[in-house]
């Protein structure tokens, strides 16, 4: 099957079209123009040569490989930077215990073992942010706020319907609230820490 470029008009006085068609010789190709563009006028119908096809499939390879060459150099400099860390260790095998005393020297070891998990810290934090930004808020905007969080923990919650200013703080809760809620059911942790801020 050959490519054809072709540009015709409809009627006079319009603009020619533009286009390529599939077919086996120049004479279908016409014939496939006066069944799918009847009336038309053709101002040219030209072969598209098969080194264009060739060309552009040899530069889709050539990109393909380009773009394997540089996902290995990147694994390999991935590898390369894990065998210095490695290697750094292996050398100075008390380097992590000297960095958190050097940094910490205050803190007794049985202190260190009472830390609050990160996660925990994270999920205070959400929630000193999430109750600093509804404080922030006022009228309708805090009402729909404030909506969506006692809604969104019912099996079908209600839309955000109500003023502009009921639902611009509506759907600003749900965004905020979504990643909150995930992490909440996902890390005990985190939902203990959103608990007890």
């Amino acid at each position: 099957m050959a490519k054809f470029k072709v540009k015709f008009l409809l009627h006079s006085g319009s603009q020619p079209i533009e286009t390529e068609i599939d077919a086996p010789s120049i004479f279908e190709a016409k014939e496939l123009i006066n069944t799918q563009y009847s009336p038309y006028m053709i101002l040219r119908l030209n072969k598209i040569p098969e080194s264009d096809k060739s060309s552009n499939r040899k530069s889709s390879s050539l990109s393909s490989i380009l773009k394997c060459f540089l996902f290995l150099l990147l694994f390999l400099f991935a590898i390369a930077v894990k065998k210095n860390h490695e290697d750094s260790n292996k050398h100075n095998p008390d380097n992590s215990h000297q960095t958190i005393n050097q940094i910490s020297p205050s803190i007794s070891s049985d202190v260190q073992g009472k830390l609050p998990p990160s996660k925990f810290a994270d999920g205070q934090t959400s929630r000193r942010e999430w109750e600093s930004w509804i404080a922030s808020l006022s009228g309708d905007e805090r009402r729909g706020a404030e909506y969506w969080a006692g809604e969104r923990s019912k099996p079908t919650p209600s839309g955000c319907d109500g003023t502009i200013e009921f639902s611009h703080g509506c759907f600003e809760a749900q965004r905020r609230l979504s990643a909150i809620d995930k992490a909440r059911h996902a890390n005990t942790d985190f939902r203990n820490g959103w608990n007890k801020p």
